[in-house]
């Protein structure tokens, strides 16, 4: 008897779960094969509010947004295969990094640091979290504007977007939620549903070939810049060839005046693909394929460059 006790309390306290703890969590980049593969999949809804997982991913999001110093961040830029993002409370428009002197560059934790000794401007409590989130309308009005992704270091896409949205989204207790984001906040939650939808800015139906490499890193990105240029020139043929991947208007059901304010209501969600001809299937394929080539080998000149002078 005494030994069935003691087994049932043996099997009891194994099968308790150690508490899951918040972390910095490591950045998928463009140049890193599990990186690719995490930021072109499309993420799937959490479940489980309240567990000690979907809190753990809340504030491994919050706190690695305010390690790397970004304004916003995808739980797929962490390898995390779940529709939930946070968004810094007060965005500064055009601004996408900290520090704002440069916006290329990704920060270091001691430099962070030393930027700013009280973490004031990039502290965790000024990070809200979006959950399964769903763009419902979308204003006819649209405007260009530069966007940066910290997964895609020293890059800026000028991209099309709509100057507002209505989200519908999930608070971290599990609560629906709807709101309406203008402008750049607009331009900012619009980056990262396209992160969840497996879409980053250099991917070809967003930036229409539109991508730059910052001054101080095209001998760096090399390969990767003659790609872009390469691109460039066969996404404008594809305009020609399949117009219909570059129009939105097969994505609305119906629209409405509010406020003075002409909305486009979404079908289902914001950014589903519309049927692609064969060839343009292929030529997303081979577009991810050989972005991804090229920036391996940018990386292994500059890591054999970077052994040769430690040498």
């Amino acid at each position: 008897m005494r030994y069935l006790k003691k087994r049932k309390i043996v099997n009891i306290k194994s099968k308790i779960k150690p508490k899951l703890e918040p972390e910095v969590l490591p950045l998928m980049s463009y140049n890193e094969e599990t990186g690719v593969k995490s930021l072109l999949t499309v993420s799937h809804n959490l479940r489980g509010f309240g567990s000690q997982k979907a809190t753990q991913i809340a504030e491994s999001l919050r706190l690695s947004a305010s390690y790397y110093g970004f304004y916003s961040l995808s739980a797929n830029q962490l390898g995390i295969m779940h529709r939930i993002f946070t968004v810094h409370k007060h965005l500064k428009k055009g601004l996408w990094l900290y520090p704002i002197s440069d916006q290329s560059d990704i920060v270091s934790k001691e430099i962070f640091e030393k930027l700013d000794p009280l973490n004031i401007e990039m502290a965790i409590e000024n990070y809200d979290i979006y959950i399964n989130p769903k763009i419902v309308a979308v204003t006819e009005t649209e405007e260009y504007g530069w966007e940066r992704c910290g997964s895609l270091d020293g890059l800026k896409a000028r991209i099309k977007r709509p100057i507002g949205i209505q989200l519908v989204y999930q608070d971290e207790t599990g609560s629906f939620k709807e709101k309406e984001f203008f402008d750049f906040e607009a331009r900012v939650v619009n980056h990262e549903i396209d992160h969840c939808d497996g879409k980053n800015i250099i991917h070809w139906s967003l930036s229409e070939g539109n991508i730059e490499i910052d001054q101080h890193l095209k001998e760096q990105y090399k390969s990767l810049g003659e790609e872009i240029h390469k691109y460039q020139e066969k996404i404008q043929q594809l305009k020609k060839d399949d117009p219909a991947v570059f129009m939105k208007d097969e994505r609305f059901k119906s629209q409405y005046t509010k406020d003075g304010i002409k909305w486009n209501v979404v079908k289902n969600a914001y950014g589903n693909p519309i049927p692609y001809k064969e060839e343009t299937l292929k030529f997303n394929m081979d577009f991810n394929l050989e972005m991804f080539n090229a920036a391996q080998k940018d990386k292994r000149r500059m890591d054999l460059k970077q052994e040769f002078f430690s040498s």
